[in-house]
């Protein structure tokens, strides 16, 4: 069994292909596509580290209140989609969860081999 999976990209079909082979994975959506779409709409250094730190309801919010600014339609849409793919990838994006699995995974590997 597969404790963590690393996917690219937010494609429904791979989620969809991963869920069916590895039914008890964490899902998690890589970073470099997380951030790639913040760039989309120039958005990134404010943002990204919210990301890191698994606060994407946050980052949902603040996009949303800038949607509602925007009188652009190509800014708006732009935004729309990128609210639309971190909320389908939400579950995916806990990045300090992850990062902090990791590390103890590791420091449990570490102490098996002193021992």
């Amino acid at each position: 069994m597969y404790e963590n999976f690393v996917g690219k990209g937010g494609s429904s079909w791979i989620w969809e292909r991963i869920a069916s082979l590895f039914v008890d994975c964490t899902q998690i959506l890589d970073w470099a596509h997380a951030v790639e779409h913040l760039w989309d709409v120039r958005w990134v250094k404010q943002k990204e580290s919210l990301l890191w730190d698994g606060k994407v309801k946050d980052v949902i919010d603040s996009l949303q209140k800038l949607k509602r600014k925007q009188r652009s339609f190509h800014k708006r849409k732009a935004l729309q989609d990128l609210i639309r793919y971190y909320t389908t990838n939400k579950d995916r994006m806990n990045y300090a969860l992850y990062r902090e699995r990791l590390t103890c995974r590791k420091r449990r590997n570490r102490e098996r081999d002193v021992v």
